[in-house]
């Protein structure tokens, strides 16, 4: 009898070589798709794929740190969520973005192009 597999997003933290102007510190955060039987073997597949991969990316270190995000659907396609993340804060909408989403330290050209930026919405504590 075959073990029912549910789709699983996982998120790995990876510390990389930095480029100075960015800070001290650089951070890559990987959500990969795994196909699995529960939540244990999503983190399984994804802390095996974490460790091949800083295996094979000259300096990138693997910083021993994955979330997993169960699809709560079968079909996967256009539109699908496929992560979510809910964090409590005692920070305002525009002061969460800045601090967790837009720090201006993003690294990637297509980030850079195509990102949409909530610098202009007014909200509520923006100064």
């Amino acid at each position: 009898m075959s073990t029912k597999k549910y789709w699983f997003t996982t998120k790995a933290i990876f510390s990389v070589p930095n480029r100075e102007e960015l800070g001290n510190y650089l951070y890559e955060e990987r959500v990969l798709l795994w196909n699995a039987s529960s939540f244990d073997e999503a983190f399984k597949l994804a802390s095996e794929e974490a460790k091949e991969y800083e295996k094979n990316a000259e300096g990138i270190r693997f910083l021993g740190r994955c979330d997993a995000y169960q699809i709560d659907h079968d079909l996967i396609g256009h539109g699908s969520e496929l992560w979510s993340l809910q964090r409590g804060s005692n920070l305002e909408p525009y002061y969460y973005v800045k601090t967790f989403i837009d720090t201006e330290r993003e690294v990637g050209d297509e980030m850079e192009d195509k990102a949409e930026d909530c610098t202009n919405i007014d909200f509520p504590g923006k100064i």
